[in-house]
């Protein structure tokens, strides 16, 4: 994910909106960049709205203690931060809506897997999005955090 010299040409202007992209900590933030591009550059491109998304993504891996999401061609695997022990109630609604497509770990650095086989390559992202908004809703950090 990049953002394409044709649709900012400005190297400086270019890096201020990678910031700005590496800054996304919520829904609001990702609409407010969105905004600001399509009044400032215009449509956006899809690499931009990939790199967008992948910011999106890791704010709400933040927010679970997720460090790592590492996807290969059968499945992703989803890391938490060394020590996690809150795993119990994500693990349950894993299980619940991915029974035999999940593999979960408990040892001193958790991390959970899906089976991703049936899902296609440009649905990815929005994969993760809505798994991850999923987990942090039904998961005890709801009183705290909510995302859109």
């Amino acid at each position: 994910a990049y953002i394409p010299s044709a649709y900012i040409q400005d190297e400086i202007q270019k890096i201020e909106v990678y910031k700005k992209i590496a800054a996304i900590e919520s829904m609001d933030d990702y609409k407010d960049i969105k905004e600001e591009l399509e009044d400032r550059y215009s449509v956006i491109p899809e690499a931009v709205y990939n790199l967008m998304n992948i910011a999106y993504i890791k704010s709400l891996a933040k927010v679970l203690l997720i460090e790592e999401i590492k996807e290969n061609q059968k499945e992703v695997r989803f890391k938490f931060q060394k020590g996690f022990k809150n795993v119990n109630e994500i693990y349950r609604v894993l299980l619940s809506k991915y029974k035999d497509n999940v593999v979960l770990y408990f040892g001193e650095t958790p991390f959970f897997a899906i089976r991703i086989n049936t899902v296609k390559k440009e649905e990815m992202l929005n994969f993760y999005k809505e798994l991850l908004k999923e987990l942090i809703e039904n998961s005890h950090k709801k009183e705290t955090v909510k995302f859109e």
